[in-house]
């Protein structure tokens, strides 16, 4: 479901990131808090990133291990995200916000019995 994760990574970024712009403004427990929020923000970027990278790499080389696929599908992901501007500007977000909201999804999934 990748428009669905997007568009739950997307949301989720757009309203952490007012939350901790309008937090990182006050005094020191605001400013904690806001500290806090944007550490659970990176890390299911990170988390989302590196679910990621697999994908890429089982779809690029589909005979390969899981290792090999997994190495190669980050290094494509990191050089086609350093591509300027298209790269900057466009994959890595696009990326981003599809990660954290696959996380988000795989995490917050609701188990058939």
């Amino acid at each position: 479901m990748p428009g669905r994760s997007f568009l739950v990574g997307l949301i989720n970024v757009v309203f952490l990131s007012v939350i901790i712009a309008a937090l990182s403004g006050g005094g020191d427990f605001p400013q904690f808090v806001a500290l806090l929020l944007f550490a659970i923000l990176a890390i299911g970027l990170v988390f989302g990133l590196a679910g990621i990278g697999p994908l890429i790499g089982e779809r690029l080389l589909p005979e390969s291990s899981s290792v090999r696929q997994a190495g190669w599908g980050a290094a494509i992901m990191v050089v086609a995200s350093l591509t300027p501007f298209i790269g900057w500007f466009l994959l890595f977000p696009y990326l981003s916000f599809r990660g954290l909201g696959a996380f988000l999804l795989s995490l917050f999934a609701r188990t058939s019995s």
